[in-house]
């Protein structure tokens, strides 16, 4: 096993240990993520790609399957027992800290971005306090604990046997279905043989005697022209094989172009264009165009607001992310981090020839495109583009940065979902209000939505009560049966608190909104509304947007004073 996948494996049993707290479970979830990461990666990927790919890989696996059910080998007194009472979401952040995942590497393992992680960390931080009756958990003792959990050299050994066996398995071992009976017949190679001739026995008839066939005359000339038919067609056919693989050969990157589609148009969304969304956050880091080298564009439609996610490197090593409105530009958030990397944009094929070739390879004469990214395999840099084209058909497509070599085409079709059976939102929202329990007129008027998404044939609904708990309901679509209710309790004695109505009023009026209209104050759209622990004391914070600003408000829980407010231009 290679110096990489050591490292990983490391990374993976401990991320393991810290889901299931069974040494027998950590191990066999980490041969499975192994036996995958093995299939999918180049030999000798470095150890940071592993680790990646690996985490993203196991979090897959563990969440398919159910959790352990064999003996939990933390002791009694572990600090790390508390960890096994988080839900499963919160589990893997923090499992993720503890193994020494940074904000950026664990956004790329969950496939989000910073600002999306930020408030998620949160929430699995604030549970993890909460989860030993108040007590917070001494960080400190859970890395150490974690730590401890590295694999012995015995453990390694016993991964890299079960992980032989496993492979080897599934080289010999094959399950073929019987669609009629439904019965999965299992076999290896070596039986392979046998179990087929003696699925192939004889039919005889009931007097074990001859049977005659007796043909009618246009029988006899079909069978006599079938076989001319077949010759024909089988000719046809290696004529065409050829002429395509002729086709193939005269294309310099390997792949056979599609004829273009002609001037079918694009929808016209409202959103910044990748090269103004550069041109924007170049502006905001005072970086000229020739001195930045980009590593990600990703335009983020399943954030509120639709934003771009955006890294780059600058000449002296410094790695910008910013986040910004896709439709305004304006600024969300940002950091910078300084990296020993250092690139030079001038060694790549330039961005926009790189589009052109991926728009060439798709057939398409231009596509929205929604996703840039710059990867290293191995020392050997490639570009990652995404892109939509008129009729939402999706496209992913991988080039090598310096020569603009095809690598990689995939095309997905556009899935069109019928929503005609589903609910509406609107009684989305009562069923989730009545399986909480809100059923008093006045208790549902002072509720705040803060989340109302539909996932597939799933609602997403969040919403805060008069108290200040917090619900978060999963129910479906077409049925409106409510699938899953996650309650987030406040953290402290609200009696003494000015309510969550009164909270709200006051942040309007800060926002210089409170002479509208109840069915103007309605149309506000909240995507924060909590109670929490801020500087000794508690505080109410709100996030909410009009068609113009964005609003973030903090005011003290129990005097009303605004601590913090601060507004946006959409």
């Amino acid at each position: 096993m290679q110096q990489g996948y050591l490292q990983a494996t490391s990374v993976l049993y401990r991320m393991a240990m810290l889901l299931l707290g069974s040494k027998h479970s950590a191990q066999e979830l980490t041969v499975q993520a192994l036996r995958t990461l093995s299939a999918t990666q180049p030999e000798q990927a470095d150890a940071d790609t592993l680790k990646i790919a690996g985490a993203a890989q196991l979090l897959r696996d563990y969440i398919s399957q159910a959790d352990a059910t064999d003996t939990i080998d933390f002791a009694e007194d572990s600090p790390l027992s508390a960890l096994l009472r988080l839900p499963d979401e919160d589990r893997q952040l923090c499992a993720m800290r503890l193994c020494g995942f940074s904000d950026a590497e664990m956004s790329d393992v969950l496939d989000c971005t910073l600002a999306a992680l930020s408030p998620r960390l949160e929430t699995a931080m604030r549970r993890l306090t909460f989860s030993q009756n108040g007590d917070v958990p001494d960080w400190n003792a859970l890395q150490t604990a974690a730590d401890a959990l590295a694999p012995t050299e015995n453990d390694l050994n016993e991964m890299r046997d079960a992980l032989a066996e496993k492979v080897s398995n599934s080289k010999q071992i094959r399950k073929i279905e019987v669609r009629k009976s439904g019965k999965v017949q299992e076999f290896s190679r070596e039986n392979a043989d046998e179990l087929y001739n003696a699925d192939r026995k004889p039919v005889q008839n009931k007097n074990n005697s001859a049977r005659t066939v007796r043909l009618p005359i246009w029988g006899v000339a079909l069978m006599i022209s079938l076989p001319l038919l077949l010759a024909v067609a089988s000719t046809a056919l290696l004529l065409s094989e050829k002429k395509h693989a002729d086709m193939q050969s005269q294309k310099g990157n390997g792949l056979f172009v599609p004829k273009k589609e002609g001037d079918t148009e694009l929808p016209e969304l409202p959103y910044l264009d990748f090269a103004e969304a550069r041109t924007q956050v170049l502006d905001y880091a005072d970086v000229s165009e020739t001195s930045a080298t980009f590593i990600k564009t990703k335009l983020c439609t399943d954030t509120t607001p639709v934003s771009y996610d955006i890294i780059f490197l600058d000449n002296g090593g410094t790695q910008y992310e910013y986040i910004l409105d896709a439709e305004s530009g304006t600024l969300i958030d940002f950091q910078t981090t300084e990296t020993d990397t250092t690139l030079d944009a001038k060694d790549f094929v330039p961005l926009e020839e790189v589009r052109a070739i991926a728009l060439d390879c798709a057939g398409l004469e231009n596509a929205i495109f929604t996703k840039e990214k710059l990867d290293n395999d191995n020392g050997t840099y490639y570009f990652k583009l995404e892109f939509l084209d008129a009729q939402g058909k999706g496209y992913e497509v991988s080039l090598l940065a310096k020569t603009g070599t095809i690598i990689k085409y995939t095309v997905k079709d556009a899935v069109q979902q019928d929503t005609s059976r589903f609910i509406s939102i609107e009684k989305a929202k009562e069923q989730a209000l009545l399986r909480a329990g809100i059923q008093d007129s006045a208790a549902v008027q002072s509720v705040i939505f803060t989340k109302e998404k539909l996932d597939g044939k799933v609602y997403l609904l969040a919403f805060t009560i008069e108290d200040g708990t917090q619900f978060i309901v999963e129910l479906d679509a077409e049925t409106g049966l409510v699938n899953i209710v996650d309650t987030i309790p406040v953290p402290a004695d609200s009696s003494e608190f000015i309510g969550l109505t009164n909270a709200k009023e006051i942040a309007l009026q800060r926002a210089e909104l409170g002479g509208l209209t109840d069915e103007a104050k309605a149309a506000i759209l909240f995507s924060k509304a909590k109670i929490e622990r801020s500087q000794a004391a508690y505080v109410y914070e709100f996030e909410f947007q009009t068609a113009d600003y964005e609003y973030e408000v903090k005011l003290h829980a129990q005097t009303g004073e605004v601590l913090k407010y601060r507004a946006l231009v959409q």
